[in-house]
């Protein structure tokens, strides 16, 4: 069953990409995957996508999504392309956009506009800060944007704009504290949290 959903997955990735190869031909190819030269620039990249994915697959239980990491994974994935080892685990500097092509070659048009190479850096910063907060409680949210707007907040500032008891949002701010999420400054009455 793994196996199936990998040969779909590279097979359909990389034809978004542009391969012309089926999961048929991606079958085969992953069966001699140990070449270490391929023909072809679909080749190239379903090796590397192959690569990718049983790193995922083996390590999936304590692989952090860091940026690190998914640049990491970025550079594996391009291990075996030739065009593109320039760029392997580094932000894109060009803009690329997916465009469909017909059988002849000739453009369709754009599927689809990607990011441009100024904001992808920040906006893969953005999704992941967005998937991070949103496994927060609500209160802890609302603190973690407190402290995000303001630069620095008190729990008196906290409980006026929640109206959350002091007791609960001392325990949240713990919890940010030991997630990292907040700094605390001071102790006692002139206590103050920031972002780290």
């Amino acid at each position: 069953m793994r196996r199936v959903a990998t040969i779909e997955r590279i097979g359909s990735s990389t034809r978004l990409e542009g391969s012309k190869l089926s999961d048929q031909d991606v079958e085969k190819m992953l069966s001699n995957v140990e070449i270490r030269s391929f023909e072809t620039r679909d080749e190239q990249e379903v090796a590397g996508y192959a690569r990718v994915m049983e790193t995922i697959f083996a390590s999936w239980s304590v692989l952090p999504l860091t940026e690190n990491h998914v640049r990491q994974l970025h550079r594996d994935l391009l291990r075996y392309s030739t065009k593109d080892e320039r760029h392997g685990g580094e932000y894109k500097k060009v803009d690329n956009d997916v465009e469909a092509f017909d059988a002849n070659g000739k453009s369709a048009g754009v599927v689809f506009q990607t990011a441009s190479p100024f904001d992808t850096p920040r906006l893969t910063k953005v999704e992941r800060e967005k998937k991070i907060l949103g496994q927060l409680p609500e209160l802890s949210l609302r603190i973690y944007e407190l402290s995000k707007e303001r630069g620095q907040v008190k729990v008196e500032d906290i409980i006026r704009a929640t109206g959350a008891a002091r007791g609960t949002v001392k325990d949240h701010l713990n919890h940010l504290i030991r997630d990292g999420y907040l700094v605390q400054h001071g102790k006692g009455k002139g206590t103050w949290y920031s972002l780290p």
